[in-house]
């Protein structure tokens, strides 16, 4: 793919979103799993103790049975629309920002120290953030 100089910075944003959206998923992904499993056998366990069973297991023991169970893989299992869906969500968010910026910029020209909100906030970052974040949906 050619890319253009002026489209380059969007396509970049676009790229880095959708790998950080992507990281975010991959590094979560496994304690999510965790966190439900435990909730789903700890209100198994309560049912099941209301009739003379076993207590709720801890989360160390859930991560123990499900690596010995599934591997690796247990910990992403259902990951994959996680994985896309942030991915997309952050590309769009992170792509409509970088988007904005230049084109507030080209419109109201650069801001300075002296324009900044509270004189520390940039009025152009914060309406590219909020554009970002209706960009992500």
């Amino acid at each position: 793919i050619r890319c253009q100089k002026d489209n380059m910075i969007s396509i970049e944003s676009f790229i880095a979103g959708f790998a950080y959206g992507g990281t975010t998923v991959m590094v979560g992904q496994p304690m999510e799993t965790l966190k439900t499993l435990t909730q789903v056998q700890s209100a198994a366990a309560a049912a099941s103790a209301s009739s003379g069973g076993t207590a709720s297991p801890s989360i160390l023991r859930t991560a123990r049975d499900l690596y010995s169970t599934a591997g690796v893989r247990g910990f992403y299992r259902g990951g994959m629309p996680l994985l896309l869906g942030g991915g997309l969500m952050r590309s769009a968010q992170f792509g409509v920002y970088q988007s904005v910026v230049p084109t507030l910029e080209g419109r109201y020209g650069r801001t300075d120290a002296r324009d900044y909100w509270l004189g520390c906030v940039n009025p152009h970052v914060v309406a590219a953030g909020w554009a970002g974040g209706i960009g992500r949906g």
